[in-house]
């Protein structure tokens, strides 16, 4: 009897699996799981793949034989998927190859996020036509750049062969103290660097208790009040490594809504170009500090 009424449950279940699928006007799926549905879909289907940068072109392929049409949702100025493999036509995304092809692509010239000072750092980025939304002209934002040149250097672990900053996550430490002195809840506050060492270090600091502390592959997508960005690179070389990515710097710049914090040593980062412009706006417009200055 156990076993009939399991075998009952479970063909209800696929019933209503079944039928949910055929009525539904909107599915919210992932990639693995439409994989597995798809057969089961109506095919007069629309689908629209958010952040399609972040999907490998395989990945987006799958569900091209069971849609009508096909709608990439993405910024291809931002970061591409994560891939563990060298091979090149995992880690260029299908909206990229398109866009290099000469396909058109529509871009959303208003943005709803940033301050008007925060959206400026990405100007040259993304066109003369990118513009605010009614009502954020009046948003009060600020930009400010900590300067760490002189106050340590990058270090190794020895375990991840990561990279972090002692003097960077004092620097950021500190300004997470003056963000809550000034009644900003921890919760309104995250921190972002490149590499996963200055992550983990950052995290077991007390200062940091209750902050958001992630990457910046992990922070693309999200969006905060208050946002310090932690860059570690610190050498006499200028190497920069992967936060020379173009992609990588423009997610950093485009995470705050309100005040967006850069801590970093401007003598190994000034070496890149568009570093070297960023820190000139940044100066020009006053917000550049001294790590000297708040110790």
């Amino acid at each position: 009897e156990a076993r009939a009424l399991l075998a009952e449950r479970n063909e209800l279940r696929a019933q209503a699996r079944e039928h949910a699928l055929q009525t539904a006007q909107v599915l919210a799926t992932t990639f693995g799981t439409l994989a597995r549905i798809a057969e089961d879909l109506p095919r007069a289907v629309t689908a629209v793949v958010d952040e399609a940068t972040q999907a490998t072109e395989p990945a987006v392929w799958v569900a091209v034989p069971w849609v009508k049409r096909l709608l990439l949702v993405g910024d291809p100025h931002q970061l591409g998927p994560v891939v563990k493999t060298g091979d090149p036509i995992l880690s260029q995304p299908l909206l990229n190859r398109l866009v290099d092809a000469g396909v058109p692509l529509p871009m959303l010239e208003v943005q709803y996020r940033m301050a008007p000072a925060i959206r400026e750092l990405v100007a040259e980025i993304y066109g003369p036509t990118y513009r605010d939304a009614p009502g954020l002209a009046d948003r009060a934002g600020e930009v400010v750049f900590v300067d760490t040149a002189g106050a340590g250097a990058e270090e190794r672990d020895p375990l991840t062969s990561s990279l972090y900053e002692p003097a960077e996550i004092d620097a950021v430490a500190r300004l997470v103290e003056a963000e809550i002195a000034r009644g900003t809840p921890r919760d309104r506050i995250v921190v972002v660097t490149p590499y996963s060492a200055q992550v983990s270090r950052l995290r077991a600091r007390a200062e940091l208790a209750g902050i958001e502390v992630g990457t910046v592959n992990a922070m693309q997508g999200r969006e905060q009040d208050v946002v310090i960005v932690s860059f570690v690179r610190s050498n006499h070389d200028g190497d920069l490594g992967f936060v020379a990515d173009d992609r990588r710097l423009t997610v950093a710049l485009t995470r705050a809504r309100h005040r967006l914090y850069l801590v970093g040593d401007t003598g190994t980062l000034a070496r890149n170009a568009r570093f070297a412009r960023l820190i000139d706006r940044i100066a020009d417009a006053g917000g550049l500090r001294s790590v000297w200055d708040e110790t």
